[in-house]
């Protein structure tokens, strides 16, 4: 099952571990129900398979990446400047 509900998870994560950039302590609690949300969907889910968990997991990830990598080039500078 593809999750893309689960990327802020992974955003935040990300970003915490990587680039030490933590976020408030409500934005993190503003996570606790995705997080529960997906688990309690994913337990209902009839056609589980590991290949598609796993695809889904690294779709989400790598759209996490994308946006964090995507804000930090763009931090700073106005948009149209390629210096």
């Amino acid at each position: 099952a593809d999750h893309p509900q689960t990327e802020p998870v992974w955003t935040a994560l990300i970003s915490a571990v990587f680039f030490r950039d933590f976020l408030p302590l409500p934005v993190y609690a503003s996570l606790v129900p995705i997080i529960l949300g997906v688990g309690l969907a994913s337990t209902k889910e009839l056609s589980f398979t590991w290949v598609s968990f796993i695809a889904g997991t690294i779709s989400a990830v790598t759209s996490a990446c994308k946006a964090i990598l995507s804000k930090k080039v763009l931090d700073g500078k106005p948009l149209g400047e390629n210096r």
